[in-house]
């Protein structure tokens, strides 16, 4: 009987037992895909196969990043009541109001504590021993509100307990962002400074050293700042200067505040230009046109200059980067009426002392912005742009210069003028688009030279200055030739370069030289950039960004020439005719990898022979007095030669060496 009871007791338990269900595959762990990036730092290269995982909006990441939860929600599933336990036991033994030991720092004990419910901590200070006290420095949780993510990273008070830096995060990507508080007053300085690694105050209270990561997370760069200056940090000096730019436009410029320590500088907009008759009543007041008596008898470069000269409007629309005349005059341009610069032509012939018949110049900042101006006032006063002829020319600027081919025709038709000359810089670009101003210019205000400014003619250089590339100087030389071969005169035009401009490279130095001669240049009035308040460039010079787009950290890098060598090479390209600089541009034809520009033939910059006693003169740096009379910088003020190839080179013949040195 027993066998056949454990048999009926075997039965029974399988027939109780449930059919088994399949069991369900796994889902196989996730395998990132390789996308090698290569990251170059310190000339050190390192590839990184997942540096794609960075990208937070791309579908391939965040399609990654679900196959990655839902493999870990599958694989931790059997543990799931077991994880509830463990938070349970984990909080319960938490005491969620709690804080810190206090450590003392100068006059204070700061401390953090937690409160009950909330999630972050709170920061606080209080004086040593008497907690009521206590005064909170940062409350995360109030921070908090209203972001998916927040997270501290530096937290320093100053030395003098007045002022708190601290970073804070609100993406979890480790990205940190600077913020300044006024612990006196609890309120937030305007500094931001974004990706912050660290932080030190300096012993003054007012200065701090921080550094600033890389693409890959780590400090690569330690700068200052003083608290409201922002000339301390680079980038903040862009942006500002992007900030006073983009608010010059008087009908919808906003007044601009800077902090400076418990002090504020308040910059107004730009005053509403002046109407024609407001012009002509500050114009037409009795003016003496001579130096102030204590100059007595001396000469004035600048005053001998304007002597017989007439301003006839204000301001300029140009944006040009290296020039503040915006800034001071204004972008939309005041203009005097014809009636009231022909009464100063006038009162010029009739009273000032040496007038000889001849007017200098009738201009301004420009010699052809005379009465153009926008085609719609609601246009114009909503218009933000820096400029109205860069990239190109604005299709809202009226381009008319009917006004003032009128204004040449009636003052040079005043008894006793004989002939009215226009100095001031020609915007050629806008000339172009009137063929009939450049005709009456050319064949009756050219006193054989004229010059106009291109400034370079390779992009990087003209996309920071903000000036027409060298097709629109092609367009107008052909019209200024043409119009002085039908006048049957023989005029030249004298082009002026900037030399280490912000933004200009070696190669575009070297492939200005290249023009400049092939176009039989040999260029006696050059200048090298030199930063001036106010201007674009001198924001690009000192930050080395660009702040005619957005100025991040990211943002992009401006290219500058510093240093005395580098600034002498870019001056010595615009005069590769020197003999004295022929050592220093050989030497950087060698290193830029052109020798071949190096011979004695045609299609070389520099020859290969130094003629005797040149050579060691560098440029910028020679004595005025060793300069012989063919050397000096002549304009038109002080005298041209009256041979036009002194300043243009013709096409050179065969080439006499003459003595030579090695």
């Amino acid at each position: 009987m027993r066998p056949l009871a454990l048999v009926l007791l075997v039965l029974s338990a399988c027939a109780s037992k449930p059919t088994a269900t399949p069991t369900k595959t796994p889902i196989p762990p996730p395998s990132a895909a390789k996308h090698p990036h290569s990251v170059t730092l310190h000339d050190d290269t390192r590839v990184d196969d997942y540096f794609w995982l960075r990208e937070k909006e791309s579908q391939e990441v965040r399609a990654y990043l679900e196959a990655e939860n839902a493999y870990a929600d599958e694989f931790m599933a059997p543990t799931v009541e077991l994880q509830k336990t463990l938070y349970d036991e984990i909080v319960g033994r938490i005491q969620e109001t709690d804080h810190s030991a206090p450590y003392r720092m100068g006059a204070y004990e700061y401390y953090h504590r937690t409160e009950e419910g909330k999630q972050y901590r709170i920061y606080c200070r209080r004086a040593p021993g008497e907690p009521s006290s206590e005064q909170v420095l940062l409350d995360m949780n109030a921070l908090a509100e209203g972001k998916p993510f927040l997270g501290l990273g530096v937290y320093e008070v100053s030395p003098d307990g007045n002022y708190l830096a601290y970073t804070l995060d609100e993406t979890g990507f480790r990205d940190y962002t600077l913020h300044i508080k006024d612990l006196r007053t609890d309120r937030a300085l305007r500094e931001r400074i974004e990706k912050v690694k660290s932080v030190a105050w300096a012993s003054d209270s007012r200065t701090f050293f921080y550094t600033v990561d890389d693409e890959t997370k780590r400090p690569y760069r330690m700068l200052r700042h003083r608290l409201g200056d922002t000339t301390e940090d680079p980038v903040l000096y862009a942006q500002a200067s992007r900030i006073l730019h983009l608010e010059s436009n008087p009908g919808n410029a906003r007044c601009l505040v800077q902090r400076h320590g418990q002090a504020e500088v308040w910059l107004n907009p730009p005053p509403i230009p002046l109407a024609t008759r407001e012009m002509d009543a500050v114009y037409e007041l009795p003016y003496q046109r001579v130096p102030h008596p204590a100059y007595r008898d001396a000469k004035i470069p600048a005053y001998e200059m304007i002597r017989f000269s007439v301003s006839i409007q204000r301001g300029c629309f140009g944006g040009c980067t290296f020039c503040s005349i915006t800034e001071h005059e204004g972008r939309i341009i005041q203009n005097r009426s014809e009636d009231s610069v022909i009464r100063e032509i006038e009162s010029m012939r009739d009273t000032v002392p040496g007038f000889t018949g001849v007017v200098s110049d009738l201009g301004g900042p420009t010699a052809n912005m005379y009465r153009l101006h926008c085609k719609s006032e609601k246009i114009e006063a909503a218009c933000r742009r820096p400029s109205c002829v860069y990239p190109g020319i604005c299709s809202n600027l009226n381009t008319d210069h009917s006004p003032l081919i009128n204004l040449y025709r009636r003052a040079r038709g005043l008894p006793g003028i004989k002939k009215v000359l226009i100095a001031s810089g020609v915007r050629y670009d806008l000339a172009v688009e009137s063929p009939k101003y450049v005709k009456e210019l050319v064949q009756h205000h050219v006193g054989g030279y004229l010059k106009i400014a291109p400034e370079a003619i390779s992009e990087g250089p003209l996309s920071k200055m903000m000036k027409p590339g060298v097709g629109t100087y092609y367009r107008f030389k052909e019209l200024f030739d043409r119009y002085s071969q039908q006048a049957g005169k023989k005029q030249y035009l004298i082009p002026y370069f900037i030399a280490a401009h912000p933004g200009t490279t070696d190669e575009d130095m070297l492939e200005l030289a290249l023009w400049l001669k092939a176009n039989g240049f040999r260029a006696d009035q050059v200048q090298a950039f030199l930063p001036s308040p106010m201007a674009t460039a001198t924001a690009m010079y000192h930050s080395g960004k660009n702040p005619l787009r957005g100025v991040t950290r990211e943002s992009e890098s401006v290219q500058v020439p510093r240093g005395l060598r580098v600034r002498r090479l870019h001056k010595a390209f615009l005069r590769y005719h020197d003999p004295n600089n022929w050592p220093l541009l050989r030497e950087a034809l060698r290193r830029m990898g052109r020798a071949e520009l190096i011979g004695n033939g045609r299609r070389h910059l520099v020859p290969r022979y130094q003629p005797i006693g040149t050579g060691r003169a560098q440029e910028g740096r020679r004595k005025r007095a060793a300069a012989d009379a063919t050397s000096a910088i002549r304009t038109q003020h002080t005298g041209l030669p009256k041979d036009p190839r002194n300043i243009i080179e013709k096409k050179p013949g065969r080439q006499r060496r003459g003595k030579t040195r090695p």
